[in-house]
């Protein structure tokens, strides 16, 4: 199985939203636009996904309908509060398995618990997921040290991918 981290784009914050809570705060238009990006560069890379599962705030569900757009998956969303502020790998597992069909998963959610759950699954390494940052883990089962990192995409390296023109 592929699981994919996916951190959420740039948001405003409280009070430039004009919002009165953490979990209305929306993506920035450059947010926004970065998500669409790495959502084309992921299609560049042909990689598709059985599921998009995010975190109920508002900018984490922006985030996924914004990559989930250019590969055509937008029907594949789903919001579950296993990706909320505060998720473990217990709630992970949870999720998986109530998704055992499904071979690729971006999980779309928050720091720190994004690099926990990778750092957690890989064996203990340390690292900080960017916002809008993507990283794949390979395993077989959801459990401490079972996984193994195959990529941490900055966004930077996806904006890149999505404009760099194709090859006729």
């Amino acid at each position: 199985m592929e699981l994919y981290f996916l951190r959420h784009g740039p948001a405003a914050s409280i009070e430039e939203a004009g919002v009165e809570r953490d979990s209305e705060r929306p993506l920035t238009d450059d947010g926004l636009a970065v998500c669409t990006l790495v959502g084309e560069g992921l299609k560049r890379l042909s990689v598709r996904f059985d599921v998009v599962a995010s975190s109920p705030l508002k900018r984490a569900r922006q985030t996924a309908d914004a990559v989930a757009a250019p590969l055509g998956i937008k029907d594949r969303v789903v919001v579950t509060e296993a990706m909320m502020p505060g998720c473990t790998i217990t709630d992970l597992a949870d999720f998986v398995r109530s998704h055992r069909h499904a071979a690729k998963i971006v999980l779309v959610g928050h720091q720190p618990d994004l690099s926990e759950l990778v750092a957690e699954l890989v064996g203990g390494a340390r690292m900080k997921m960017p916002k809008a940052g993507l990283a794949r883990v390979d395993l077989d089962e959801v459990a401490p040290g079972a996984g193994t990192l195959r990529w941490l995409l900055e966004p930077g390296m996806m904006v890149m991918l999505a404009r760099v023109p194709m090859e006729e």
